[in-house]
Order: structure tokens, then sequence, then C-alpha cells
């Protein structure tokens, strides 16, 4: 959903290039690059911001999944030491 919205995004900066070169008197050209280019810049860096976002939380869940798994490992070991029986086997 984010690389559809960068890709619109792209889209709307293409089209207002596209309208603000075609148009040789300035003030004709800025409707076109406040109506598409600002809007497609804000998409942009919307998308682009949400996506940073959500690549942290995924790293953050891993991290935290492996920590998890440490913790257990480590009270597991505790565990079998403190019980007498022999570290090397499950």
């Amino acid at each position: 959903m984010l690389v559809v919205l960068a890709l619109v995004a792209f889209g709307l900066l293409a089209w207002g290039w596209r309208g603000v070169a075609r148009t040789p008197y300035v003030p004709f050209q800025l409707p076109w690059l406040l109506s598409a280019s600002v809007v497609g810049i804000g998409l942009l860096g919307f998308a682009l911001g949400a996506w940073s976002i959500h690549l942290g939380r995924r790293q953050d869940a891993a991290h935290r999944f492996a920590t998890e798994q440490l913790v257990r490992d480590a009270v597991e070991l505790a565990d079998r030491a403190a019980n007498g029986s022999p570290l090397g086997k499950r």
C-alpha cells in the first residue's frame, strides 16, 4: 500500500512537472505547481515516513523475539544447573 502511495506521489510530481513545463507564462504555472507538485511531495513524504515507521517496528519486533528467546534459554540453563541435570542434553 505504501509503495502504491509513493508511486502515485511520483505520478503527481511528473504531472505537475509536465503542466509547468508546457506553460510559458509564470503566473499560469503556479496552479500546476501548487495542485500537483506540492501535493506529490507531501504524499511522498507521508509514504516514506510511514514506511520508515513500519520498518522500525519490524526490527523492534525481531529484536524483542531474539531477546525473549535468549531469556528463555538462560532460564532453562539455570534450571538445569540448579537441578544437577547434564547441560548438554535437553
